[in-house]
């Protein structure tokens, strides 16, 4: 089977248009397309060849690895974070942090394999990773 690319992540959130707003705010994001009903809003987010498909579920409850650290959620399963290359780490996360996002893992320089990364929380406790290559 030959893969391309990967087309988009999933993320759950608990507020849908809040969420579109924020990822558009922070990363430059637009609304490509809705669909569902009011218990389940689904979206795909994007911008560039980057794509998120975001779920509003009603009553949804939040995940496992929100109120864990990084290395705390590796003892349980499944997925853990989503990441995205940036040119320079450093201005990226201190945009963020100026914007009142809160940053779980500050830039740790030339870790294994090879690259540079730092970690902060979307407004619904998912964790994402921004990486510099070298």
């Amino acid at each position: 089977m030959q893969i391309d690319s990967i087309h988009h992540a999933g993320l759950s959130v608990s507020d849908f248009d809040a969420a579109v707003a924020w990822w558009g705010r922070h990363f430059g994001f637009a609304l490509l397309a809705e669909w569902g009903d009011p218990a389940l809003r689904m979206g795909l987010i994007g911008k560039g060849g980057i794509h998120l498909e975001l779920f509003c579920k009603q009553g949804a409850t939040p995940g496992p690895d929100e109120a864990q650290s990084v290395p705390e959620s590796f003892g349980q399963r499944g997925w853990k974070h989503l990441a995205f290359a940036v040119p320079d780490l450093e201005s990226s996360i201190e945009s963020l942090r100026a914007a009142g996002v809160e940053i779980i893992v500050d830039p740790v320089r030339d870790a294994p394999p090879g690259y540079s990364y730092a970690f902060f929380r979307d407004p619904d406790g998912n964790q994402v990773e921004l990486v510099e290559l070298p």
